[in-house]
């Protein structure tokens, strides 16, 4: 199994004469695509064990299954893939008479994240102009296990960037005419670090966000329960723990809560819940509410998953929160985005239930940019972890380039 380990090596094998496939056609693929594209070497396709829904093409690049190919007299081969998938890549091609391919390490795929310009593949020529970003927390936090905490500091620089190199658009306005590249920036859950780190930036730098807030915790001291999960549970235990939980309907999730605490009994399940995973009070929603650059939206009453309750709790999660936080403003919520966010955490009922009380739009935790195919309850969020500046503005670029059209 040879490996590539230098980019240089990388142009000399794809300059051969014949036709060049990729093997991978997700993120590793994709950049080397751009990578390639930008040192004037021609693709011939995409190769992929299976394919997946309507996904044959990319940026003009055919994306094929591995059983359409064979063997090709004249044909290279770079396998662009997670290393985890090496050996089962290596024996499809062995299968399939394909001995002519290169493995690109992950160490090169980290040298060629840094080298390409993905600017010069990402020019949205027809659709996808709009990405909204997806943030949590503006915290400068020690321990930050859901890596939902951005430090005030890069949280400045971020909006900075946005706001001197793209059009900022409002979650809640229409986007149907827009032609240039723009992000929209929001905040889930109602941390109240939302009103003392997040809104004096974006006040400063003039950029509008939408905060979707839980209403159970608004105006008390209680931690949100996935954050009092990480005083309770041990690390290598709390994902899978947390993604049961959050298909529980409330009362059956607070039993388990009590169960859990007694289960794992550590000195760090003793120690107090800190304020600052506190969330806003009333009087702290109201004043950000009243920022001509903020925009309230609903984010259910316990934060669960919508998918794992009723109809008739659903009703109550939707319901119940925005009459309440409507009270705290004193106006109409009509956006939403759903706790979790991912497809199987929300349901066609879930939508229904949304638009009859008046919700107009709604944001998933699915990766994308906004097209005109996106529904107006299943809009594309691209979450935002810390990171450098640099990294930051990369993958705004690589997300217009994977995903815009």
């Amino acid at each position: 199994m040879e490996s590539l380990h230098s980019l240089s090596a990388v142009l000399r094998y794809c300059r051969q004469p014949g036709r060049l496939y990729i093997y991978g056609a997700g993120n590793y693929g994709k950049r080397m695509a751009a990578f390639l594209q930008q040192s004037n070497i021609a693709i011939t396709g995409f190769v992929v064990s299976d394919i997946f829904g309507n996904d044959t093409m990319f940026r003009d690049i055919p994306i094929m299954p591995v059983n359409e190919i064979m063997n090709q007299a004249d044909a290279t081969y770079l396998v662009c893939v997670s290393e985890k998938h090496h050996s089962a890549i290596q024996e499809t091609l062995v299968q399939h008479g394909i001995s002519e391919y290169r493995i690109i390490s992950r160490e090169l795929m980290n040298m060629l994240y840094e080298e390409i310009d993905l600017s010069f593949n990402a020019s949205v020529e027809q659709d996808g102009f709009v990405q909204v970003l997806m943030f949590h927390r503006v915290i400068e936090l020690k321990h930050n296990p859901w890596r939902m905490a951005v430090p005030p500091d890069l949280f400045d620089q971020y909006m900075k960037y946005i706001k001197e190199n793209y059009r900022i658009l409002r979650f809640d306005e229409e986007w149907s005419g827009i032609r240039e590249k723009s992000i929209v920036v929001t905040l889930d859950d109602g941390y109240a670090d939302n009103i003392w780190n997040a809104l004096p930036i974006l006040e400063k730098y003039q950029v509008p966000a939408t905060v979707f807030v839980s209403s159970e915790n608004i105006d008390t001291d209680c931690e949100f329960w996935w954050d009092k999960l990480t005083r309770l549970v041990p690390a290598d235990k709390l994902r899978t723990i947390r993604d049961r939980l959050k298909f529980m309907e409330p009362e059956e999730r607070a039993h388990e809560m009590e169960k859990i605490g007694k289960i794992f009994v550590t000195a760090a399940s003793a120690s107090a819940m800190r304020k600052e995973g506190r969330a806003l009070s009333e009087d702290e929603l109201k004043r950000l509410a009243d920022s001509p650059y903020i925009t309230i939206g609903g984010h259910t009453v316990t934060h669960g998953a919508l998918a794992g309750e009723s109809p008739e709790m659903q009703e109550w999660e939707l319901s119940e929160s925005k009459t309440r936080i409507e009270k705290i403003i004193g106006s109409p919520l009509t956006v939403f985005s759903y706790p979790f966010g991912q497809k199987d955490t929300y349901t066609e009922e879930t939508i229904r239930i949304l638009e009859s009380i008046g919700y107009t739009r709604a944001a998933s935790t699915c990766p994308g940019v906004v097209t005109k195919e996106t529904s107006r309850y299943e809009i594309p969020r691209n979450g935002q972890p810390d990171c450098s500046l640099m990294d930051f503005a990369r993958a705004l670029e690589e997300r217009w380039y994977f995903h815009g059209f």
